[in-house]
């Protein structure tokens, strides 16, 4: 009787320990992300914890970056919002959420409003609780910040959304985010006040839809680099007088009107260089200004399928391309390239060189350039052979159309060129009257296929 009341008595002791073992267990699965209650069974408790984020992220060039953005690796003053994005990704209580917005804050405020992530989102702050983790909240409140210095020169908030592709309004001029990083899917970004957004950042294999400017301006640093989007719409940057190169990376563009031109440039500027690499651009304005471009002496268009205009409406002010040294349609497929100054052509150069390189030389895809041109070079690449139309190019040389257009077209074997146009336009063609030019001519006509037109 004794041994088996001893017996009872431990079995007790090993059931209290079980459930509350399992309890315990539960709680911690839980706080890591993965929902788990203290009925399920071990086996469905070893199945969360296999759910449980445990990769480890990595985000390319991070090191490059925070040495150009902070000045050091290790700089005290400023947080590394790349190595805090990379823990958040990595964070087990944020595996669920489908997007996160890193937004990096000036200190000098008491309190910031958490608001914005929406229903099932939530907030993380740089402050850290008692246990030195960052403070996480899953409603909307009222965040003080704590006073005792942390060593940073800067805050930040991350805005965690339930879902893939969740918006987020900038309301406050004063509480806009400085920097922003994206992490997983965000969806549009609208700024509804003038901001003081300096840059957007998207790592590879994450995403941002669009950055909506709207009407209103932002504080642009001097180069901008802005990749990742998946579906820019209308005004990305606006005003921004002090900025001297752009690089855009999206999967498409869309401008819906003139007025919601790419770039609505307001004051005289400094930009000297725009790179753009997008798959399509549906009907795609660049240029909305009440003043000029004349620093601006290169333009690339890269992998573009669609439409793209210097200025949907012609500008509706000084378009000054006078410096315009280069453009350059790069890795294009089916493009038109509209060029048309407003007013007249005096805002146009004589000295742009105009270098088109295709994708794929596939016939059924055209390379045209509409509008009015001043550029008196084309420059083609090796191996062209799909249809080309520049006939609104009447400035070209026969120099320039002998050496850097008919000699660039694809002449390796008989009727390689057969079924695709060329079209120079009558003007450019009354100018190919030397020997040279009339005996190419005539073999890439008759020996090798191509139409001129």
């Amino acid at each position: 009787m004794r041994n088996m009341r001893e017996s009872y008595d431990q079995l007790g002791a090993a059931a209290e320990a079980y459930n509350v073992g399992k309890e315990q267990l539960s709680a911690a699965i839980t706080a890591k992300g993965v929902e788990t209650s203290p009925t399920d069974s071990y086996l469905k408790m070893a199945e969360n914890v296999n759910a449980i984020s445990q990769e480890t992220y990595e985000i390319d060039g991070g090191d490059m970056y925070a040495k150009q953005l902070c000045g050091s690796l290790d700089d005290p003053n400023l947080w590394n919002l790349y190595q805090i994005l990379t823990q958040l990704l990595s964070d087990g209580r944020l595996v669920n959420y489908g997007g996160i917005l890193l937004s990096a804050y000036n200190r000098g405020y008491n309190d910031l409003a958490l608001s914005g992530a929406g229903a099932g989102g939530a907030y993380v702050v740089s402050d850290k609780d008692a246990n030195g983790n960052f403070i996480m909240y899953t409603e909307d409140t009222i965040h003080t910040w704590n006073t005792n210095f942390d060593g940073k020169g800067n805050r930040w908030v991350a805005y965690c959304f339930a879902d893939e592709y969740h918006g987020f309004q900038i309301t406050d001029t004063n509480t806009s985010p400085r920097s922003i990083f994206i992490g997983r899917k965000v969806g549009t970004i609208a700024s509804l006040v003038n901001g003081r957004v300096s840059q957007i950042v998207v790592p590879d294999g994450n995403s941002l839809d669009c950055f909506a400017a709207n009407t209103f301006t932002q504080n642009w640093d001097k180069n901008i680099v802005i990749r990742g989007l998946k579906n820019q719409v209308d005004t990305l940057i606006r005003g921004a007088a002090d900025v001297e190169s752009v690089y855009i990376e999206a999967d498409s563009m869309t401008t819906s009107a003139p007025s919601k031109d790419l770039f609505y440039i307001t004051t005289a500027n400094k930009l000297a260089s725009l790179i753009i690499k997008c798959n399509t651009a549906n009907n795609v304005g660049l240029f909305y200004m009440h003043s000029g471009l004349s620093s601006l002496g290169l333009i690339i268009i890269d992998g573009a399928s669609g439409k793209i205009a210097d200025s949907r409406d012609g500008g509706s002010g000084n378009m000054n391309l006078t410096n315009l040294k280069d453009l350059i349609l790069n890795n294009v497929e089916d493009l038109i390239y509209d060029q048309t100054p407003y007013k007249n052509t005096n805002c146009l150069s004589y000295d742009t060189r105009v270098w088109i390189n295709y994708a794929t030389n596939d016939k059924t895809k055209t390379v045209r350039l509409t509008g009015n041109w001043l550029a008196q070079d084309v420059i083609l690449k090796d191996g062209w052979c799909k249809p080309l139309n520049i006939a609104v190019l009447t400035e070209l040389t026969e120099a320039n159309m002998y050496a850097h257009i008919l000699q660039k077209l694809k002449q390796d074997e008989p009727d390689c060129g057969d079924g695709i146009t060329i079209t120079l336009g009558s003007t450019n063609l009354a100018k190919l009257t030397s020997a040279e030019s009339v005996q190419l001519l005539d073999d890439l006509t008759n020996i090798y296929g191509y139409t001129f037109a």
